[in-house]
């Protein structure tokens, strides 16, 4: 049973002494339902090795074992701890004592193996929301939030005092917005779009694998920039200058339509799909493609001297400015016909390598 944390109020401090209080008033003994009250304010690795080093002692008989009878009220508890949740490793030890001790290991263990954690072990002070209008509406700094909510969209709101965010399960989420967090953990979302977020503060990006994720427009990307996890990546007029290493999903599908400033060598030979529509391919010396990848180039500028789309299933060259290309190698004939019907401003060469009979290696000039 997921216990989501609701703690906008209490520090570690004050938890820390609620867990004394009502331990004490209760006879020394923390009951099955004030440690599952426990889970709804806190993860933080002492209050549960404190609850969960009480619960063990309290059911230990007089010769020091545990009692499966005594041990199992707290059943909920134990497999709640580790359901999104990541224990401390004397934590865990101990809980899994008492999973065998109550006959529950199977599940607890099955429980546990799950991802991702939402609440890591230091987590405390967590609000709850679940709307957008409720996060505005909230104040002081130094929050961590969890959206429980299928979509959320924080587009243009100021992200300043928020330490953590957290979201649902294949959440939908728009982060287009300021001030984002150092660390942003968005492998619980299907889709993010951090269109013309700036990155220069953001030191970890943690994406869900198969995630649709558009960063367009987005600014101060790190040296190396890895979305290969991610099913596709939009990365529309942003400037790469800074790039210097991109890992894409093999398979993936990646758009950077008017993108600018590219290494000389463009490596997209992962993705199945790459659309380099309206691109200033400036300083851009060869680009790599992916066998039987469709590729489209909509009035691209400043192309390689020498492109090779032959290994490409597809490709779309309408409207692109070609002055200075001097050599293009299709797949076939009739890549190389669709091509020459709107062909203009090239005094180049045509090359393709595949006919029904075979492959061939000549060259054809732009009247054939």
């Amino acid at each position: 049973m997921f216990v989501a944390i609701d703690n906008q109020d209490m520090d570690a401090f004050k938890v820390e002494k609620l867990i004394n209080e009502t331990r004490d008033a209760n006879g020394g003994v923390i009951s099955p339902e004030f440690a599952m009250e426990i889970l709804g304010k806190t993860n933080h690795f002492a209050h549960i090795k404190k609850v969960l080093n009480n619960i063990k002692k309290s059911c230990l008989d007089e010769n020091g074992k545990l009692v499966k009878d005594k041990v199992l009220v707290y059943k909920e508890f134990l497999l709640s701890c580790v359901d999104g949740r990541e224990m401390s490793p004397q934590a865990l030890e101990v809980l899994q004592d008492l999973a065998d001790a109550c006959g529950v290991r199977d599940e607890f263990d099955e429980i546990n193996s799950e991802e991702p954690k939402w609440y890591k072990k230091d987590d405390c002070d967590i609000v709850i929301v679940i709307s957008d209008e409720e996060f505005e509406a909230l104040e002081g700094g130094n929050l961590r939030i969890f959206f429980d909510a299928d979509m959320v969209c924080l587009r243009y709101s100021n992200l300043e005092g928020i330490k953590a965010l957290k979201f649902r399960e294949g959440a939908d989420v728009d982060l287009s917005c300021s001030d984002l967090p150092k660390e942003l953990d968005l492998s619980m979302c299907s889709k993010v779009i951090l269109e013309g977020c700036d990155l220069s503060v953001v030191e970890k990006i943690k994406f869900r694998e198969d995630a649709e994720v558009d960063l367009s427009g987005a600014k101060s990307f790190p040296e190396e920039l890895d979305v290969s996890m991610c099913s596709m990546v939009k990365l529309c007029h942003c400037n790469l200058s800074r790039v210097e290493k991109i890992k894409f999903r093999e398979g993936g599908v990646l758009s950077l339509s008017g993108a600018y400033v590219f290494p000389k060598e463009l490596d997209v030979s992962m993705c199945s799909k790459v659309y380099l529509n309206g691109c200033n391919l400036k300083g851009v010396e060869k680009i790599k493609f992916r066998e039987g990848a469709e590729v489209y180039l909509y009035r691209a500028q400043n192309l390689p001297k020498d492109l090779d789309v032959s290994m490409c299933s597809k490709v779309n060259l309408k409207e692109c400015d070609l002055t200075g290309i001097e050599k293009i190698k299709f797949k076939d004939r009739k890549q190389k016909r669709e091509f020459m019907k709107e062909v203009k401003n090239f005094s180049g060469e045509v090359e393709y390598e595949e006919t029904t009979l075979g492959k061939i290696g000549k060259v054809f000039n732009k009247e054939m």
